[in-house]
């Protein structure tokens, strides 16, 4: 069974990373389920320490910047930057705000020789935005986004409940993020998407990074 997983096996030093999921998704008939269970108890966002889970993170993105550095490719990631961490160390450790920034900034350090861009989509109205999205996703994603975010270490110690909670966890996140954002030490641009154009958002992106690739932008 274990030739199924070897694939998704990363060594980064005395710590292996396994990509369960998709190793999971691959092989012909899945895990047995309490290899899936056991391998799932030591999952980098809830199964280990903040500070592991840091270290574990700024170690990835370190080898993301190596495999990248030579190439000559256009990648575009998506909430793996503000979102995962805000996420991983303010709703499920609630390691504080400092910890939060910090963590970010170490990773921007780390990214920063590859000339990333940053696109912040900006909702002024978190509220609004969140009551158009619940209708586009079931009330399995919606239960579950409203548990992460008030029912662990963040929403227990702020008394945050059910979804207005939830509403408050995103509108301090936003906060925060922009906070972050002023400190970054490459471009970015802050998109007001309050009238949800999202073809003008894409033909905005699209005119940006083909300027940058032109070497237009300094």
């Amino acid at each position: 069974m274990f030739h199924y997983i070897d694939p998704f096996v990363s060594v980064n030093g005395n710590d292996s990373l396994i990509a369960y999921a998709l190793a999971q998704q691959s092989a012909p008939n899945g895990i047995p389920s309490s290899l899936y269970e056991e391998i799932q108890r030591y999952e980098i966002y809830d199964g280990v320490p903040v500070e592991k889970h840091c270290e574990l993170m700024i170690q990835r993105w370190k080898s993301f910047v190596k495999d990248q550095r030579e190439k000559e490719k256009l990648i575009i990631l998506e909430c793996c930057f503000l979102q995962n961490p805000g996420c991983a160390l303010l709703a499920r450790h609630d390691a504080g705000e400092d910890r939060f920034t910090q963590h970010v900034l170490q990773i921007a350090e780390q990214i920063q020789e590859l000339n990333p861009i940053l696109f912040y989509l900006k909702q002024p109205n978190v509220h609004e935005t969140i009551e158009r999205v619940k209708t586009m996703r079931s009330q399995e994603w919606l239960d579950f986004a409203i548990w992460y975010h008030t029912e662990q270490d963040y929403g227990k110690n702020k008394g945050l409940y059910g979804y207005e909670g939830y509403i408050q966890f995103l509108e301090h996140r936003r906060e925060l993020e922009l906070q972050i954002i002023e400190q970054l030490p490459f471009q970015s641009f802050i998109m007001n998407n309050s009238d949800y154009d999202w073809e003008n958002q894409q033909q905005t992106v699209l005119n940006i990074i083909m300027k940058y690739l032109l070497g237009s932008i300094p």
